[in-house]
């Protein structure tokens, strides 16, 4: 009985995707703040949920700066989890600016524009690599764009 039971219990955590990072992120409609939970869904790593972040949180540029971004290259691709979306208005894609390199939520028709500096223009390539922090909060260096998920020209 016993067995079964840790069988289970590792069936469950196969099954729930652990969270590895945070990409920091801002709503193209409203410009608010949200953070995006990174993890596994079907071996492949992807974007698990969208969650406001408090204002006393903000990723102005000296904040994301100061608190150290890490680089997370995506090699092998990023995909929208089955439950990712933005918290604020519910898009459903991504989309790195070529200018300040940040990410805003995009609604895939094709065009953007950034919610951080103004930036906008026709959507194309692929991200290879992104800025992420850990999920404890402490923030740390990096970001690269690739796979599937589009950024603006310019952004390589």
């Amino acid at each position: 009985m016993g067995m079964i039971k840790k069988l289970l219990g590792l069936e469950k955590e196969i099954r729930t995707p652990k969270q590895e990072d945070v990409i920091p992120a801002s709503c193209t409609v409203t410009s608010e703040d949200f953070d995006i939970a990174l993890g596994y869904e079907k071996e492949t790593f992807a974007m698990l949920s969208g969650v406001r972040t408090a204002a006393s949180h903000s990723h102005s540029v000296s904040t994301v700066q100061s608190n150290g971004l890490k680089t997370l290259g995506l090699s092998n691709g990023l995909i929208a989890g089955r439950t990712y979306h933005c918290p604020i208005c519910g898009n459903k894609g991504i989309v790195r600016c070529g200018k300040c390199h940040r990410i805003t939520c995009y609604d895939g028709k094709g065009r953007f524009k950034c919610a951080y500096c103004g930036n906008s223009g026709q959507v194309s390539g692929t991200i290879q690599s992104i800025n992420v922090y850990s999920p404890s909060g402490m923030k740390r260096d990096g970001m690269n764009p690739q796979s599937g998920m589009k950024y603006y020209p310019g952004d390589k």
